[in-house]
């Protein structure tokens, strides 16, 4: 987890919950801050996941893939 951190309140059905904890028992046995790790990283999963899957014209466009189609688009100055 990163320095800073934000507190969450999730609401999951108890037997979700239940499945997890024994989960995380017997991957490392259940350490306190496991569930919060695990969290995290299903969440930044799931974020990746659903970016990679968005059509390139919504997507939030980088400072270096705007240089980049500059080089390509003849439209956007001199191209290469």
């Amino acid at each position: 987890m990163s320095a800073a951190s934000t507190r969450w309140n999730l609401v999951i059905s108890s037997a979700i919950y239940k499945s997890l904890c024994q989960f995380l028992a017997t991957e490392g046995g259940g350490k306190s801050g496991d569930l919060s790790r695990f969290v995290e990283d299903e969440v930044n999963k799931r974020i990746f996941e659903m970016t990679a899957r968005l059509p390139r014209s919504r997507m939030p466009e980088s400072p270096r893939m705007s240089s980049t189609r500059r080089l390509r688009d003849p439209s956007c100055g001199r191209g290469r």
